[in-house]
């Protein structure tokens, strides 16, 4: 009963192998580190491009809420807000949705090449499964 419960928690992995730096396991799907961490979590994957242009939209964003904060009527501006609203969301949940995506285009772009793909519970188990053992 307790593995069928630990498979419910599994997780599609796929292995990215580079001849001189190793190997990274990327989760399939949503990353929910991207969603809370945003340009953070950008940043530490080495999407540098990627980090630069959110901060540059949150920038906009900002300055857009900001030069409208004196809306001229109650409608107008419930409904600016809604949009602001639906925008910052947007925002966040874009690199949760594509966030893994994007990192694996950026390790083939780096000359990663996909070699398995595996299913565990964490990242570090997923690499764990593709290393042979020693002798």
């Amino acid at each position: 009963m307790e593995e069928h419960v630990e498979l419910l928690h599994m997780n599609t992995f796929q292995i990215y192998h580079h001849p001189t730096l190793g190997d990274e396991a990327i989760k399939v799907g949503f990353s929910w580190p991207a969603f809370f961490l945003g340009p953070v979590w950008m940043l530490r994957k080495r999407l540098w491009g990627l980090a630069v242009l959110w901060f540059l939209i949150y920038v906009i964003l900002s300055v857009i809420e900001a030069s409208t904060v004196a809306v001229s009527n109650r409608t107008e501006g419930i409904m600016f807000s809604v949009m602001m609203v639906g925008l910052y969301t947007a925002l966040w949940l874009v690199p949760g949705i594509k966030g893994n995506a994007w990192r694996a285009t950026n390790l083939t772009r780096r000359g990663y090449r996909i070699s398995n793909e595996v299913q565990a519970n964490t990242a570090e188990d997923a690499l764990r499964t593709t290393q042979s053992p020693s002798p």
